[in-house]
């Protein structure tokens, strides 16, 4: 294969981006290879000034989103925890300051007409 030059790493970012935005991370996992071997080619790419500051700006970019979608993952996985542990019953305290727990009735969904 041709070395990677300018335009394939910006593409490569671009589509990366486009990936985060769209929540699809299969597809941001399938980008890694590509985006590993343009990293390991970057210092051999010609580019302008500009060009590298481009780069540079999308880079920063998808970082900033990457960030964002870990938060959100781990803001979910928080959720789901305290969504299981409500399931499974709410602490509450007496008014003498023990703590008690008041399980859901029933077991099953209600489910409405």
């Amino acid at each position: 294969m041709l070395r990677p030059d300018y335009k394939d790493a910006l593409k490569l970012l671009k589509e990366e981006r486009a990936a985060l935005l769209a929540g699809q991370l299969a597809k941001v996992s399938a980008l890694s290879d590509r985006k590993d071997e343009i990293i390991r080619d970057l210092d051999l790419m010609r580019m302008s000034v500009v060009d590298a500051q481009r780069l540079k700006t999308s880079a920063a970019e998808n970082a900033r989103l990457f960030q964002a979608a870990i938060e959100g993952l781990r803001d979910a996985q928080h959720r789901l925890a305290e969504l299981r542990e409500v399931r499974q019953g709410l602490s509450i305290y007496t008014a003498a300051g023990n703590r008690e727990t008041v399980r859901p009735a029933g077991g099953g969904m209600e489910h409405k007409a």
